[in-house]
């Protein structure tokens, strides 16, 4: 005979999702940033480092707490927030929630989850990954798929007939277009370097190469009249590309890589690091000509993101396997303050304070989603192995049992 015990205290704790129980009530007159934090594991042998994590920093109170923990996830890859909707891509799922209460409104299955894009009432997900046993791109009929912004229902997709035929990563909507990198980042030494346009109206598709120097497309920006890009070649050189009116300009900065670290647009220029250095490198954003450096030259940076309007620049760091912190800066650079967080905090949502939000989050229908193993690999749901397991569920929960004779 088997029974499952749960333990609610020690075992629980470490491994739970705190959606459910997370308290909003002090964040919610304040500004927010909401932290996703990528997690870590091992490549080689796919053990977990750390769970990835969404975290909300309060400004006012300069606290930070832990809102979700997706168990069962190796790795997180992008968060939006639109209006009072928060959509977070985690390996092999999309999220949406309340933003004010991080009540799970939706979910969908979707494999090599990359980028999020929002037009009218469709969530655009690009895709791509790789296979842990043969380290080969796992090979998708579509890197480009679109669902309904609300429950998240499936609409439509880019077959490789008649869209990107390679994976990708960042997405840019524009003049009604998705334009979306095509890198074929996961095939080492294979690496492209084009930006895919889809008409969103029509269904029409295109393609700009991006030259001989503008290989491995990383970041991808709206610079107002134009696409810019950030290519970092087969990691030993750095360019930018421009697209603007069927016209590429690629220009190489140098020939030393920016990897796939922090990068930003503001005030018409492009703001970006190299791996190595300390500082932040400027170019125009027009003329892709340097134009100075920005940062204090403390320490490298893993993701960034710039809010002009609030005076403030928040850049994340990262050991990937001990420790990962944001750091505050003003707009010309100067340190204002840091707090830590989980293993590579690479995206960032600045989240404006609301008044009269419910304190306790709404309860959400909770469905289970799939079992794993301590070392996040997935068991079968309907296995009786001795030992713990790891039960994840719809509503942004997780549980760890214990099945024993």
């Amino acid at each position: 005979m088997t029974s499952k015990l749960t333990n609610t205290f020690a075992l629980v704790a470490a491994f739970i999702v705190t959606a459910a129980s997370f308290s909003t009530a002090q964040a919610q007159n304040d500004d927010r940033l909401l932290v996703l934090c990528e997690g870590g594991f091992y490549l080689d042998t796919g053990e977990v480092i750390e769970w990835p994590t969404l975290g909300v920093f309060n400004e006012s109170e300069g606290s930070y707490e832990v809102a979700i923990t997706y168990v069962g996830h190796h790795f997180a890859s992008d968060m939006l927030v639109d209006g009072a909707d928060l959509y977070v891509a985690v390996e092999d799922t999309i999220y949406r929630y309340d933003v004010n209460t991080f009540e799970l409104l939706a979910s969908q299955a979707v494999d090599g989850a990359r980028k999020l894009a929002l037009w009218e009432d469709a969530l655009i997900v690009s895709r791509g990954d790789f296979d842990p046993l043969t380290w080969a791109p796992v090979s998708f009929d579509s890197y480009l798929q679109w669902f309904d912004r609300s429950d998240l229902s499936w609409m439509g997709e880019a077959p490789t007939s008649n869209g990107p035929a390679f994976s990708g990563a960042g997405v840019v909507i524009k003049n009604n277009k998705a334009h979306m990198i095509i890198n074929n980042g996961f095939a080492w030494g294979q690496e492209v370097g084009l930006i895919g346009h889809i008409d969103l109206a029509t269904g029409a598709y295109s393609e700009t190469e991006l030259g001989e120097n503008g290989v491995n497309p990383v970041h991808l920006f709206d610079a107002g009249s134009g696409i810019l890009a950030v290519n970092t070649m087969q990691y030993a050189s750095t360019s930018l590309s421009r697209l603007s009116g069927g016209v590429v300009t690629t220009e190489l900065v140098a020939d030393v890589a920016a990897g796939c670290g922090a990068a930003a647009l503001w005030d018409g220029a492009v703001v970006f690091q190299i791996t190595g250095e300390t500082t932040m490198r400027i170019h125009g954003a027009d003329d892709l000509a340097p134009a100075g450096v920005w940062g204090t030259g403390q320490t490298s940076f893993y993701g960034m993101a710039a809010y002009p309007e609030a005076d403030r620049v928040f850049a994340g760091t990262t050991d990937f396997v001990s420790s990962g912190g944001v750091s505050v800066y003003n707009m010309a650079g100067e340190l204002q303050t840091s707090f830590s967080t989980g293993l590579a905090p690479g995206h960032f949502a600045r989240v404006a304070g609301l008044d009269g939000v419910s304190e306790t989050p709404v309860a959400a229908p909770r469905v289970e989603l799939g079992r794993y193993d301590l070392l996040g690999r997935s068991i079968s749901k309907s296995a009786n192995a001795i030992g713990f397991s790891v039960v994840r569920y719809t509503d942004g929960t997780a549980q760890v049992q214990l099945h024993v004779n």
